[in-house]
């Protein structure tokens, strides 16, 4: 993905239409999600990280967000790793995040108590889908770092808490 002058793309997760191609699993019109270059045309030759829209009965934004990475590491940390039952508690940071936002919701729909936090008010609409139990939870259980996965904590009724 080099240009004609040189320079190389900032690249990352993308969508993108083939306009031509010599490979046999992709031709011309086919969409593609992987990692391609943010600009307006790429040429792509390692094909490895590319994987062909079928369903596109959806939005093709959906496959970098929900159905990309931010949803699949939401899914699988929530349900896979976390795995919370209803009523539980749980502390989702960043969670004005790509990946925080989903399990919120994730956590929300599976009727948990949720409690998000954000690196300033800015972050936070007025219309966040978290639940407010801050107050309910006994000082010092939070110890928020991105390198903590997942910590047991309990709230002022010692119910268990996933965070």
């Amino acid at each position: 993905m080099e240009s004609d002058d040189g320079e190389v793309p900032i690249s990352g997760r993308g969508v993108a239409k083939v306009l031509d191609s010599r490979h046999p699993d992709y031709k011309k019109g086919d969409f593609i999600w992987g990692i391609t270059g943010w600009e307006e045309y790429s040429l792509i030759t390692a094909t490895e990280t590319l994987f062909k829209i079928h369903d596109k009965d959806v939005p093709l934004s959906y496959y970098t967000g929900i159905l990309g990475m931010p949803g699949l590491t939401a899914y699988a940390g929530f349900y896979e790793i976390c795995s919370p039952k209803k009523g539980e508690f749980v502390f989702i940071s960043a969670a004005s995040g790509a990946v925080g936002q989903l399990v919120g919701q994730f956590a929300k729909l599976l009727g948990c108590y949720v409690v998000g936090s954000a690196g300033s008010k800015d972050k936070v609409p007025g219309n966040f889908s978290v639940t407010q139990i801050l107050g309910t939870m006994k000082q010092g259980v939070f110890l928020a770092s991105k390198h903590i996965l997942l910590l047991k904590a309990y709230s002022s009724n010692n119910v268990p808490m996933r965070i």
